[in-house]
């Protein structure tokens, strides 16, 4: 047998532990321990753990008194029962605690990164966060220090840059360390990113939350729809100019500054499209009521008589009416 056809034979094991270890489950057992289970609640690792998390690269972590490790799809361990806490793979490195140090491993156990960090976290694009002397920094998978330990707190990059906190103030740099937006405020805010998303990052200046954009720059039409949400219950994204707003279950619409346009007197609503919108009076979300079509000055074009009204499109709405479905045109006129 070649070395072709055994690195062949290799990759086609490893393919299929892979497979078989995103079929597994961890689950607590009534004594209190987690094990694995398949797809088909097969019992395929015995609940001995005293915890256990779902499989990453064809291999899980696994707790037992006290100490964390690495198991296969089969239950076989690979990484020893040592470390005081480890963390899944990424980029082929592990983030793993001993003697109260961090350092990091590759799946055969050996040593890349001495353990010798205060705090470390995963690899990602090839950088990692990591504190020592209490001063946060970036290294690479050679411990080599990327953007130097300076820093009193920093968050993951995110679309290219990277919060960082300096002299108790907020800022952003780049992969090369540059500071692109100087550390002025108070704070950096996110619901599931501190950072930017969507080009945009919503940070705190004197009491006062608001959104910039990657220059530094106020971005006025991110805190335009954030105004917009403190006021609505519910705000959807502009359509032809109209937005669909909701308050108290009432729906109505505004223009893009901001002015009701349309009244909030209906049960529901659809975005615009092709100039008309499909209101609903005496139903709601789930459904139920009757449908009909607004123009953008609220007008009611088409009488509030269907039991569905679809979206327009090249002139025409798919509709439903005493339990027969067709289309109308912009009259309301039935159409083939």
């Amino acid at each position: 047998m070649n070395t072709k056809t055994i690195f062949t034979i290799c990759l086609l094991l490893l393919g299929a532990m892979t497979l078989q270890a995103q079929d597994l489950k961890p689950f607590k057992a009534d004594n209190g321990k987690w094990g694995f289970k398949d797809q088909n609640s097969k019992v395929i690792v015995a609940p001995k753990y005293d915890l256990a998390y779902t499989f990453s690269d064809g291999m899980a972590q696994v707790r037992l008194n006290a100490k964390f490790w690495f198991i296969d799809p089969a239950g076989k361990e690979i990484i020893p029962l040592k470390y005081e806490r480890a963390y899944d793979f990424s980029e082929g490195l592990a983030v793993v605690n001993l003697n109260g140090k961090f350092g990091y491993i590759d799946k055969t156990d050996k040593t890349i990164i001495p353990f010798k960090y205060e705090l470390a976290g995963s690899f990602s694009q090839g950088m990692a966060i990591v504190r020592l002397n209490k001063k946060y920094g970036f290294i690479d998978k050679n411990d080599k220090t990327i953007i130097p330990f300076i820093y009193e707190r920093v968050y993951d990059f995110s679309e290219g840059l990277a919060g960082v906190k300096l002299n108790n103030k907020w800022g952003f740099i780049n992969a090369s360390g540059t500071a692109v937006i100087s550390p002025i405020y108070d704070d950096i805010l996110g619901d599931y990113v501190n950072g930017f998303d969507g080009g945009v990052a919503k940070v705190k200046l004197n009491n006062r939350e608001f959104f910039i954009d990657k220059t530094g720059n106020e971005d006025k039409q991110a805190n335009f729809l954030t105004s917009l949400r403190e006021k609505y219950d519910r705000v959807d994204n502009f359509q032809e100019g109209m937005a669909l707003v909701g308050l108290n279950k009432k729906y109505g619409y505004i223009n893009e500054k901001g002015n009701e346009i349309v009244p909030l007197k209906y049960s529901y609503g659809k975005n615009f499209s092709e100039g008309l919108a499909p209101v609903n009076i005496g139903g709601g979300m789930l459904g139920g009521g009757k449908w009909g079509y607004i123009d953008q000055n609220g007008n009611e074009v088409i009488s509030i008589i269907y039991e569905v009204a679809g979206d327009f499109k090249n002139g025409k709405a798919r509709i439903k009416k005493d339990g027969r479905t067709f289309y109308i045109d912009k009259t309301g006129k039935e159409v083939q």
